[in-house]
């Protein structure tokens, strides 16, 4: 349209200079002339003004595009508060007593996405750490601890440390104590072990939301994310 435009332009300048030169000499076509670069003039204005209001158009609809991209990611991708790299340094610091540790020969990444990249950690034979992180911020969006117990009680006892571990992970704030009393708060209070392999148990602790499922063929999974 501005175009268009653009040529009306050139075209009522063209027959005004003719309508002068027609009221100069009387030729008689003066009337019609004025009329033409009326013609033209109107159109010349219409379309710019049809060209500007589309331009500003599009822009609000990019912009406003934009916007709502940005707020849906922002929406989505809610952090824990951790990087990998600071969840790594706590969780080896409380595991250290227990040869728990993270380091490059058992950490790998997974799937990635514009937003996401995941990394997966085996800690032991039994467990590993599956984490999603956000790659503009670069924090931990949720977690997973999960594996296969072995179902006795020297596995329940490594299950509830890398626990322990995960959790020191997440939130260095903790103390040993308030970590073991949320475990005890996932189900881990109850004095029969057959208790533990049929648990679906969620709490809120510092704005973190932590819940653990567990199956009678032994499955379990540690779940960390943001509180809604």
């Amino acid at each position: 349209m501005a175009a268009i435009g653009f040529l009306g332009f050139i075209g009522t300048f063209i027959f005004l200079v003719l309508t002068i030169f027609s009221a100069a000499r009387g030729d008689g076509k003066t009337k019609k002339r004025f009329y033409i670069t009326v013609g033209l003039l109107t159109v010349s204005v219409t379309s710019f003004v049809i060209a500007s209001t589309s331009d500003t158009e599009t822009t609000v609809q990019v912009n406003t595009t934009q916007q709502k991209s940005d707020n849906k990611h922002e929406e989505a991708l809610k952090t824990i508060g951790v990087g990998f790299a600071q969840f790594k340094h706590h969780f080896n610091e409380a595991g250290k007593n227990f040869n728990f540790n993270i380091d490059d020969d058992n950490t790998k990444l997974g799937t990635k996405t514009d937003y996401i990249e995941s990394i997966q950690v085996n800690i032991t034979a039994e467990y590993q750490i599956t984490m999603d992180i956000d790659r503009k911020s670069e924090g931990i969006t949720h977690l997973v601890l999960s594996g296969k117990s072995k179902q006795n009680e020297e596995d329940i006892g490594v299950l509830i440390r890398l626990m322990d571990s995960t959790i020191a992970g997440v939130d260095k704030s903790l103390t040993e104590d308030e970590r073991k009393k949320i475990i005890g708060q996932l189900g881990f209070e109850t004095k029969n072990m057959q208790d533990i392999w049929s648990l679906d148990k969620s709490i809120v602790k510092n704005g973190l939301a932590y819940s653990f499922i567990s199956s009678k063929d032994g499955e379990v999974a540690l779940s960390i994310g943001k509180a809604k």
